[in-house]
């Protein structure tokens, strides 16, 4: 049983013409209310799940999944040859029970951050976690999917409750 599953999925993909970077923020959004410009496969787990919070001063996507797993999109393109960077804010709060993301009977991550890029033939992802059990540096082809590579950035509990980049 799904305990804990958190997800972002950003899709991305290279563009002809050169853009700025771009700072997804959610301060023009209503704090208790879904972020505008974020859609999900299923619109009514998405509104059970995530909304705009605040703490001191500053907006923040937040999420609670227990016992539901939602991913939520955020569409954007970029040329990736001219942004190669991407970067994020994050923070754990509650672990999942049992995690082991190498497997599908364990894979729930505390945080997951997901950069698909869109290509012919194939569409390929990078999944970017916080782990309870794995490593910091590993990396390794997804347990769903082949065409997703999970790499374990943050690791443990010793960092719970800080933001972290």
């Amino acid at each position: 049983m799904k305990l804990f599953f958190v997800v972002i999925l950003i899709f991305c993909a290279n563009s002809v013409f050169a853009q700025s970077p771009t700072h997804i923020t959610f301060d023009s959004d209503e704090v208790g209310r879904l972020p505008s410009g974020w859609v999900s496969r299923n619109q009514k787990k998405m509104t059970k799940v995530y909304s705009v919070q605040a703490e001191g001063g500053e907006k923040f996507l937040h999420s609670d999944a227990k016992n539901l797993s939602v991913q939520i999109i955020y569409s954007m393109k970029w040329d990736i040859k001219d942004y190669p960077i991407f970067s994020w804010r994050w923070r754990a709060l509650t672990f999942p029970t049992g995690s082991n993301e190498q497997i599908k009977s364990g894979g729930d991550s505390v945080l997951g951050v997901y950069v698909v890029f869109r290509g012919r033939p194939f569409v390929t992802a990078t999944k970017y976690v916080w782990s309870d059990t794995l490593p910091t540096g590993i990396a390794f082809d997804s347990p769903y999917s082949s065409g997703t590579k999970i790499m374990v950035l943050r690791s443990g509990r010793a960092n719970a409750g800080v933001w972290v980049t």
